[in-house]
């Protein structure tokens, strides 16, 4: 049951994060050697296959995921407004998607 309710919390969560455009400020920019859009696309590759695949997740999206996880965690303490709010709440699905996939394993 928490497995179910956590799956629509991310699925829910997804689509308002898919709904809002990516603001300025992450395209083009660099924080602490980490390209801020190809963290973006790779994170929400992964979130969107999760979503896809209705809660599951191979093992090497996995450990992307989990890599952009601590990247995101780095990226958001250095930006602001729009661009941290849409960072922010992409580490928070990559989070909330780790959790639910290990918990099935």
């Amino acid at each position: 049951m928490a497995r179910k309710k956590n799956l629509s919390a991310i699925v829910n969560l997804w689509r308002e994060h898919c709904a809002v455009p990516v603001p300025e400020g992450v395209a083009g920019q660099e924080i602490a050697g980490i390209c801020v859009a190809s963290l973006d696309t790779f994170a929400a590759g992964c979130i969107q296959s999760f979503v896809d695949f209705g809660g599951n997740l191979d093992d090497d999206k996995v450990t992307v995921l989990d890599s952009c996880r601590r990247d995101l965690s780095i990226v958001v303490k250095e930006m602001n407004g729009e661009a941290k709010e849409h960072i922010g709440r992409l580490e928070k699905l990559a989070r909330m998607v780790l959790v639910t996939v290990r918990d099935v394993k």
